[in-house]
């Protein structure tokens, strides 16, 4: 098995998590801003459960960030996750190559 395709392999989806923890968090945040809005601006004519709609707009467009933030989190984490991955195999090749004796030489034929 060729160990430099698997870390690369390994690199490029650590890297490629990281870039879509970032977008996913991007994607909440905007949706957490247009919920906002949105329910900020309906109008208000009576004083009915109408009046409750902005702080319940803004307690949804809350919870929506808190899960953008926690998924942002958990991706990153998981980016991480794969690096230590990496890192442990370049570690335990780097100690078992120092400490493996050197192969002895034989002369030929012998055995």
């Amino acid at each position: 098995m060729d160990v430099t395709r698997s870390a690369n392999a390994l690199r490029r989806i650590s890297s490629g998590l990281r870039v879509a923890a970032w977008v996913v968090f991007a994607v909440f945040a905007v949706m957490a801003v247009q919920m906002a809005f949105k329910v900020a601006f309906i109008p208000m004519e009576s004083a009915s459960v109408e009046q409750y709609l902005p702080t319940v707009g803004g307690m949804t467009a809350l919870s929506i960030l808190v899960v953008g933030i926690i998924n942002l989190l958990v991706m990153l984490g998981l980016a991480e996750v794969f690096q230590l991955v990496i890192a442990i195999e370049q570690n335990t090749r780097a100690a078992a190559g120092a400490a493996a004796p050197a192969p002895e030489k034989v002369a030929a034929g012998e055995r």
